[in-house]
């Protein structure tokens, strides 16, 4: 794993849980939420209010919850739970480009899920995970950096947080899967960096979103 966290981040936290009683309390509480969502049916492809964004902001959660509970346990219903969620999404008709703030937030959850579940991935899933990755997710993406783009691409020129969490959801996709297609993904990722320097001076001086340390 490579994205936010790799195998020393989660062998450093296996370890912390084990010595530090802050520590085991939040992981219980992680583990509590990741076995709920093993109960659950697989995200569905619905338009809320004009917006894929809550079917989006759930996937990216799940695969964070499941993820780390997967690194952190090895145990396979978390990658059971994970992949029945991937699949799903990889199945969606689009990620809803209409909106792009869906499928920039659709982009982070599949490049997590890939990534920390790719060690307990067949090479058959990791392959279909790979290629809908490229045509729902990086490819709307590499349309809007050369100019091809079909819908409102204002996100490759703003200084909003949708800056930060479009052009940042197709820099963690395109790093996840860059072994498939290292000159396209990489191609996607320097667009995609150029386009966050816009909005990321906001960030400064202290690293926290000017609109709340959260919400971006």
């Amino acid at each position: 794993p490579r994205i936010v966290a790799n195998a020393d981040d989660f062998a450093r936290i296996k370890n912390d849980i084990q010595t530090n009683a802050t520590m085991q309390q939040w992981y219980e509480k992680i583990k509590a939420k990741a076995d709920s969502y093993i109960e659950m049916e697989p995200v569905k492809y619905e338009i809320t209010e004009g917006r894929l964004l809550f079917v989006a902001n759930e996937m990216r959660e799940r695969m964070y919850y499941l993820g780390l509970m997967y690194n952190l346990t090895g145990e396979e219903k978390y990658l059971e739970a994970g992949w029945s969620n991937l699949e799903a999404v990889c199945n969606f008709q689009d990620w809803h480009t209409e909106h792009y703030l869906d499928t920039g937030v659709m982009m982070t959850a599949v490049a997590v899920g890939y990534d920390w579940l790719y060690q307990g991935l067949s090479e058959e899933q990791r392959a279909f995970v790979c290629e809908k990755a490229k045509t729902l997710g990086l490819e709307t993406a590499r349309k809007g950096y050369v100019g091809r783009a079909t819908y409102n691409n204002f996100w490759l020129n703003t200084d909003t947080n949708w800056g930060l969490i479009c052009n940042g959801g197709a820099a963690e996709l395109a790093l996840s899967i860059a072994e498939v297609d290292k000159e396209y993904c990489f191609e996607v990722l320097r667009n995609a960096l150029q386009s966050m320097e816009q909005p990321i001076y906001k960030m400064a001086p202290d690293g926290a979103w000017h609109e709340g340390a959260s919400y971006a």
